[in-house]
C-alpha cells in the first residue's frame, strides 16, 4: 500500500494554497485562494481542509480538491472539524449592536457535508470555544459558564448532563476510543 502524500497548507499575502509532497508543489487539484486567510485548519484524518479568507469559510476534500461547503461567515477567527468530520465548528468575536440588549450567536455548528446550520450559540470568551468530542462523536462537551455541558450523537438542541464546577478554565476529552475520560483545569485550585 503506498503512503498517502502530505499536504502542506500556505498562509500567506499571497492567498491559501496547498501544496503537495516533499517537492512542494500546488495540488493541481486544489485551486488556490488569492484572499489572505484568517485562520486554516485540516481535519483530524487529513481527509478535509477548511480556510476563512475574510468573506466566507470553506471546506475542501483533500483527495480532490472539491468543494464540501461554503459558508458566509466573513468574521472567523478559528475554525475545527470534529473527528468524524461530521461537525464544522466556527467562532467569531463577539459583539452586539448598541440597541440589542444581547449580540448574534457567534459560535456556529454546521454540518460539514450538508452545510446546515446545527446550532448557534453564545461564546464570548475565544478560551475554550470549541466542544471537545470523543473520538467517535457520542459524546460532546462545551464549557459554559461553571458548567460543562454533555452532548450525544451531536444533538446540540439537548444538553443530554451538565457537570457544574467553579473557575473551570479549560477542558478536553480523551482523544482515543474505549472508556472515556475528562480533565479539567481550574487555576488555583
Amino acid at each position: 500500500m503506498a503512503q498517502p502524500i502530505p499536504l502542506l497548507a500556505v498562509r500567506g499575502s499571497d492567498g491559501t494554497s496547498l501544496l503537495s509532497g516533499p517537492s512542494c508543489e500546488p495540488l493541481a487539484s486544489f485551486t488556490r485562494d488569492a484572499r489572505p486567510s484568517r485562520c486554516v485548519t485540516f481535519s483530524p484524518d487529513g481527509s478535509l481542509f477548511g480556510w476563512c479568507n475574510g468573506h466566507s469559510v470553506s471546506v475542501v476534500r483533500c483527495a480532490d480538491g472539491s468543494l464540501l461547503s461554503t459558508f458566509d461567515l466573513p468574521k472567523t477567527s478559528v475554525l475545527k472539524i470534529s473527528p468524524q468530520n461530521t461537525v464544522l465548528a466556527t467562532w467569531q468575536p463577539y459583539s452586539k449592536a448598541q440597541d440589542s440588549a444581547q449580540g448574534e450567536p457567534n459560535l456556529q455548528l454546521w454540518d460539514a457535508q450538508s452545510g446546515q446550520l446545527l446550532k448557534a450559540l453564545y461564546q464570548k470568551k475565544m478560551e475554550s470555544w470549541c466542544p471537545s468530542w470523543s473520538a467517535d462523536e457520542h459524546i460532546a462537551v462545551r464549557s459554559v459558564n461553571n458548567e460543562l455541558h454533555f452532548y450525544e450523537n451531536n444533538d446540540f438542541n439537548t444538553i443530554a448532563n451538565k457537570l457544574h464546577m467553579q473557575k473551570v478554565s479549560d477542558f478536553t476529552l480523551s482523544p482515543g476510543g474505549g472508556a472515556q475520560q475528562g480533565v479539567c483545569l481550574r487555576p488555583g485550585q
